[in-house]
């Protein structure tokens, strides 16, 4: 696997490259029966879904289960703080974000500010984003550290998008 990484002719992909790589080279290789959830998040799709699928009613990781430890990064950051204008639906909030919108069936990671008349809805906002007053996305991954523009539509209903276009200072 490690020779893999500075081929640049490589997807660095398991199923196109790495485990053919293997094969070809005579190397063994093992599968294992697993019974649990699993996806592959190689695409933006399937990364997206993957975040929904953990929102989803019933769903089989059952997050919600408080005999279940997560651990997850620390990060030094403040508590979260859900404003007086914040609405919000089916969503999971990180520590640090700033909510004051609207966020529905969405997934924020830390520190994101959400501001007043802003609407979130089927996304996932990577750590340090800021999406502005009035603005509007729809099924997006909004990338680490983006900033999304006052009363800016990023998104649609016909298909995922990835934003990536534009750092926050």
């Amino acid at each position: 696997m490690i020779e893999n990484c500075p081929r640049k002719d490589s997807a660095h992909d398991f199923g196109k490259n790495i485990i053919p790589n293997l094969l070809n080279e005579g190397k063994r290789l093992f599968a294992y029966p697993f019974a649990g959830y699993w996806k592959d998040v190689g695409t933006v799709d399937s990364l997206w879904q993957a975040h929904m699928d953990l929102l989803a009613q019933g769903d089989p990781l059952k997050l919600d289960d408080e005999s279940w430890k997560i651990y997850s990064e620390d990060v030094p950051t403040t508590p979260q703080f859900i404003g007086p204008n914040a609405t919000l639906k089916g969503s999971s909030i990180n520590q640090g974000c700033v909510v004051d919108g609207t966020v529905v069936n969405s997934v924020l990671f830390r520190d994101v500010v959400i501001e007043k008349g802003a609407e979130v809805i089927n996304s996932v906002i990577m750590p340090e984003s800021v999406v502005k007053r009035g603005a509007k996305i729809k099924n997006c991954i909004v990338g680490e550290r983006q900033l999304i523009l006052e009363n800016e539509v990023v998104g649609s209903d016909d298909k995922i998008e990835l934003f990536t276009s534009r750092e926050v200072n």
